[in-house]
């Protein structure tokens, strides 16, 4: 027996290289470039004079000119120029031929006064699209071929502010020589890597004696875990050593390009922590794609190879359909990295788009395409329930996948923002109708002994698409703009397609797990109405007091306070997007801990009072903090927030005696609707914040409602009737049926109910 596979391990690794390799350099490159452009612009521009200048009168155009004229005489004579006239011939003619700077003045945000004509009566960039310049009061916008750069006013309270524009061409120099330093480190990260996989490969040869040893002794549990250590060891070693020359090639190429062009190559410590940051940040992406494409490669058997079990066998003779689940992970992971790319400039695109809108508010015009999208979600998943049932999930899949297509290449052509606005309800269906689908999908080929870990696959794979599409959409939207981020979200969805094609194939008509026996409802005849199950007052506080602010909380401080605020402040796109992450992992490592924490006290009101409580404290952290730390830390919290509330919201719901009543699938059902509503009210609410002058108060107060609501619901909701007391109320699921047995529908809306993003 071939216990630790060697060359298959060595096959399959290279594969993984290959796929993550190459995007782990393409994200170095961009934060390569991200760190050329503030390195220029905030040493050699900035020395060249433009923090000297000062204009004696705000009506004199000849003064302006002649401040040109000085600046565009000491950036010729900059070591920036001087390096590209020396290194290459062709590209120093296109720089000592840059357009020089033109100089503008604006009054209360509009150029009164302009060495270029054309830019008399233009806005200054507002604040969403200002970014800071690290360790520099400076602030720029970037347009597609300008900088913007905007100098403080001499005066705090003057009106009057001066503005450089400055031809992008300037930090193009030496551009190629930088790509070429890229490839090159891509190409040291393949030799690295292939070099440590080769001693891998031959280590791993010379411990399959052992393991088969132990396999011939009777120790084959023993073997397998040895073999399972092996493999994990040899491919963190050789993915870090790829990936370890890849970072260390590409460090060395940015000290040498700093050198080169401005004479110097120290960081200051604040661009060292973020270059720290942003390798980190690309490391674990190519760590979290390593995990989910593993799923398949290192299966052994690919899911799509299972096959067929009757129905009827017993779970012991059907490991094939236990395995079947495994092919939706990676196919929801890509999803969901397709998605969630947008999920930091959602907001901020459609202030780009923004037009006047009659009654609308622009702070509350930014929140639409948040709000529609994840009402469509909330609308796709309502009515989906009974299709599922009636066709299975692969006419749902199908369609979901097409809309979340259209949706996301129509936001990539969207030319206004009502046209932007109705692409993003198109892709909230369609990302309703595949989640629900991809949760019937494991439904159907798991049964009592796989079902919770089928689930647990399949939002592992979810949360890990969600943090790097957040973390990756942000990097791509910072360098290539906001239009590449969802034109490549949608070829992230296309790839989804083609992945169902290969592996999900037999899916259609493999094996399903088996029909459970009517419950709730159906084995007592509809004892209570709905009505009567929305009017119970037990109910009324889950939803009105718990679930309602929570979503309000998740949504509008993440999809939409966050990037806002951030973007106002002058925080880049990669920040934002970071920090989101920050959630995204809470959820991931956290929260199977808190979850196993939660199931073991007696009632859930206390894992809903503690969420609740974290929740208003990731809010009212906005008193003694702000800006980056404020954000940071009050991501952090609502992340552990939802780790508590969402999966005990719905036990609670699903513990009381109206439940078990009207049915446990039609419970969660509606009580879920009040999460809905308030995914669709939290960028609205946010919105308003926003518009105040004093945000941070605004954030504050909304934290000090979080905590009343809290409070009330542990006062006014009573204890849920525990699981387990059997001689208090009578059982609804029969004793030989599992609650893992459920429909599709039912155990889908169940689990979809623990991601407060999408659910």
């Amino acid at each position: 027996m071939d216990a630790l596979n060697p060359m298959r391990f060595s096959a399959r690794m290279t594969l993984l290289l290959i796929l993550t390799l190459p995007l782990s350099a393409f994200l170095s490159y961009v934060v390569f470039e991200r760190l050329h452009e503030h390195h220029f612009l905030s040493a050699s521009l900035f020395d060249a004079g433009i923090k000297e200048i000062s204009i004696q009168n705000a009506t004199d155009l000849e003064d302006l000119s002649q401040r040109q004229t000085e600046l565009s005489e000491k950036l010729r004579a900059s070591a920036v120029f001087k390096a590209a006239s020396q290194n290459r011939g062709q590209q120093a003619g296109a720089a000592s031929s840059v357009a020089g700077p033109e100089l503008a003045l604006a009054r209360n945000g509009v150029i009164i006064l302009s060495t270029d004509a054309s830019q008399v009566g233009a806005d200054l960039p507002n604040a969403y699209r200002l970014k800071k310049l690290p360790g520099d009061a400076m602030k720029y916008a970037s347009t597609q071929d300008r900088f913007q750069i905007i100098l403080p006013p001499a005066q705090p309270d003057s009106d009057v502010t001066l503005m450089v524009t400055l031809d992008k061409a300037v930090t193009a120099a030496n551009g190629e020589q930088r790509a070429r330093q890229m490839w090159e480190s891509l190409a040291r990260g393949f030799a690295a890597g292939f070099a440590v996989l080769a001693g891998m490969t031959l280590l791993l040869i010379l411990l399959n004696r052992v393991a088969n040893t132990s396999i011939e002794e009777g120790d084959s549990k023993g073997a397998r875990r040895f073999a399972r250590l092996a493999r994990a060891g040899a491919g963190i070693l050789t993915a870090a050593s790829a990936h370890g020359a890849l970072f260390v090639t590409a460090w060395l190429a940015i000290q040498a390009d700093l050198t080169s062009a401005q004479g110097e190559a120290a960081y200051s410590s604040a661009e060292f922590i973020a270059l720290v940051a942003d390798n980190a940040t690309i490391m674990l992406i190519a760590l979290l794609i390593a995990v989910e494409m593993s799923v398949v490669l290192f299966a052994g058997r690919t899911p799509a190879e299972s096959s067929p079990v009757s129905e009827v066998a017993p779970p012991v003779s059907r490991p094939a359909a236990s395995e079947l689940y495994k092919a939706m992970r990676p196919a929801i992971f890509l999803f969901l990295f397709g998605v969630d790319l947008s999920m930091s400039i959602l907001p901020l695109h459609m202030e780009r788009l923004y037009d006047v809108i009659p009654g609308l508010s622009r702070e509350f015009a930014l929140g639409l395409p948040v709000a529609v999208e994840f009402l469509c979600v909330g609308v796709a998943i309502f009515i989906s329930g009974a299709w599922l049932d009636r066709k299975g999930w692969v006419p749902p899949f199908a369609v979901g996948l097409l809309l979340t297509l259209a949706g996301g290449l129509y936001s990539w052509q969207a030319p206004d923002a009502l046209q932007f606005v109705l692409s993003r309800a198109i892709l909230g269906f369609g990302y309703g109708l595949t989640l629900l689908a991809a949760q019937g999908f494991v439904v159907r080929h798991t049964d009592t002994r796989t079902k919770t870990q089928g689930l647990a696959h399949l939002f592992a794979g979810l949360y890990s698409g969600s943090i790097c599409g957040a973390a990756t959409g942000a990097l791509i939207a910072e360098r290539f703009g906001y239009e590449a981020v969802f034109l490549t979200g949608a070829l992230l969805v296309f790839t989804v397609v083609a992945y169902a094609l290969i592996y999900l194939r037999r899916g259609v008509s493999g094996p399903s797990a088996p029909k459970a026996a009517a419950t709730g409802a159906g084995a007592h005849g509809a004892e209570i109405s709905i009505w009567r199950f929305l009017g119970d007052r037990n109910v009324i506080a889950v939803s009105l007091l718990s679930s309602l602010p929570a979503a309000i909380a998740a949504i509008g401080f993440m999809h939409y306070f966050t990037p806002v605020y951030l973007s106002r402040i002058g925080a880049p796109e990669a920040k934002i997007g970071q920090i989101l992450m920050l959630f995204g992992l809470c959820m991931t490592f956290l929260g199977p801990l808190v979850g196993r924490l939660a199931d073991r006290m007696p009632s859930k009101k206390i894992p809903i009072f503690i969420g609740g409580l974290l929740g208003s404290v990731a809010f009212l952290s906005f008193i003694g903090l702000q800006g980056v730390a404020a954000t940071s830390c009050a991501v952090v919290l609502l992340g552990l927030s939802n780790c508590f509330v969402l999966s005990s919201q719905s036990a609670y719901v699903l513990h009381l005696d109206v439940s078990k009543k009207l049915g446990e699938g039609k419970a969660l059902g509606l009580f879920r609707a009040s999460s809905r509503i308030g995914q669709m009210l939290g960028p609205m609410l946010f919105a308003g914040l926003v518009g105040l002058s004093d945000i941070r108060h605004g954030v504050a107060v909304l934290g000090g409602a979080y905590l009343i609501t809290v409070i009330l619901f542990q006062l006014l909701a009573a204890r849920e009737t525990p699981a387990d007391d059997s001689g208090k109320t009578e059982e609804i699921v029969a004793p030989a049926q599992s609650k893992s047995q459920q429909s599709p529908s039912r155990q889908s809306q169940s689990a979809i109910s623990s991601r407060s993003k999408t659910a």
